[in-house]
């Protein structure tokens, strides 16, 4: 087999060329990127939401609804 690059003979197996390192087969296709950080913000902002919203309501149990 040989090299599309550099036109070396190489092995049939060869994953790149020993002489100029060019890969043997055309790349896979990448899939795009995960959003993860964004995914993850969201996350956090829920989480935040729904401990701010318990932070109020115990306030709001402790300052009018509290047992003497």
């Amino acid at each position: 087999m040989k090299c599309r690059s550099c036109s070396a003979e190489i092995d049939a197996k060869a994953i790149v060329c020993y002489r100029c390192g060019a890969p043997t087969t055309d790349p896979a296709t990448l899939r795009p990127a995960r959003p993860e950080a964004s995914g993850s913000r969201a996350t956090l902002w829920v989480v935040l939401a729904v401990v701010l919203m318990g932070a109020i309501g115990v306030a709001i149990y402790l300052t009018y609804f509290r047992p003497v």
